[in-house]
């Protein structure tokens, strides 16, 4: 039956040849684009899937709901953030302090802080995107090392991890562990290379250095007790994903314990009800954070939107 159909086919070809090319073509560049597609969106759906600890890591984000719809969560069709709630993954330090011992279930807490720096090349300074994290930041997340080794990357304040781009824009090789950064130019911090990672294009975690919090600027003022800071992100490695209901409403009770008075005036000045929460904690998995159009974190989707 097969074969009959086939040579029917070809008949009609040899008959019709130019009505056969375009119905040819036009399959073929259907194909195509459908192939193109199908492996863009693969592509998109493999954002920070590549963490060891990807289904453990969740990033802690404040829920500041604005009427009386506590709905948090998008519909499937949803390409915007939701009117009712703002979503916020940028917290204090002293809260990230405040967390610390007092939610058992989080193994690891993972502060990490955007930044960007001039680093000096030629006699030029050149800017970088750099974020300032914890010692135990390589512990959570995973990358690639070509140079040097994860558990040491960090283990002196001075050190630096760059990209194997950073290497080559900087150095042209990749064999630069031991060598110097300077940051800011002549006047400014040198730091020692101790490891370079391949650049990873598909995370939300888009970076060229990595350096420890110690070295914020931000950081030492507050850690110094000379202002306060909320200009960090929080990361928390729990044992299992199961665990997320469960770790976010210890951290709402500890919030809403230490800050009672901010979340009344807020009530009040959004006019909210007695029983509306106004805000609450919750957890979102790294994997699911660059194509959730509610939370805006780093090189998310929502800008394709």
């Amino acid at each position: 039956m097969f074969f009959n159909h086939l040579k029917i086919a070809w008949r009609v070809f040899t008959k019709r040849k130019l009505y056969g090319i375009i119905n040819l073509v036009g399959l073929s560049v259907g194909l195509g684009f459908a192939l193109l597609v199908a492996l863009y969106v693969k592509d998109e759906f493999k954002y920070d899937k590549h963490h060891v600890n990807a289904d453990r890591l969740f990033v802690i984000h404040e829920n500041s709901f604005k009427s009386e719809d506590l709905n948090t969560e998008p519909d499937f069709f949803d390409t915007k953030r939701l009117d009712n709630v703002s979503k916020n993954v940028v917290q204090s330090l002293a809260f990230a302090d405040l967390l610390e011992g007092q939610v058992p279930e989080i193994e690891q807490l993972i502060r990490v802080e955007w930044n960007s720096v001039s680093v000096e090349k030629d006699g030029k300074l050149q800017r970088e995107e750099l974020r300032f994290v914890d010692q135990n930041f390589f512990e959570a997340f995973t990358h690639e090392f070509l140079m040097g080794q994860p558990e040491l990357a960090l283990s002196e304040i001075d050190n630096v991890v760059i990209t194997d781009e950073v290497a080559m824009t900087h150095f042209g090789r990749l064999d630069v562990v031991g060598e110097l950064l300077q940051f800011g130019g002549k006047e400014g911090d040198t730091y020692k290379v101790s490891g370079v990672i391949r650049k990873k294009r598909n995370s939300v975690m888009d970076v060229n250095m990595i350096l420890r919090n110690e070295n914020s600027r931000l950081f030492k003022k507050y850690k110094n007790g000379k202002e306060p800071y909320s200009g960090t992100i929080l990361f928390a490695l729990i044992p299992k994903s199961s665990d997320k209901s469960i770790v976010a409403q210890k951290i709402t009770d500890l919030f809403v314990k230490t800050e009672k008075d901010k979340i009344e005036n807020y009530k009040l000045r959004l006019k909210l009800s007695e029983q509306n929460p106004g805000i609450t904690y919750d957890l979102a998995n790294i994997k699911d954070l660059y194509l959730d159009p509610t939370i805006r974190y780093g090189s998310g989707s929502a800008r394709l939107y």
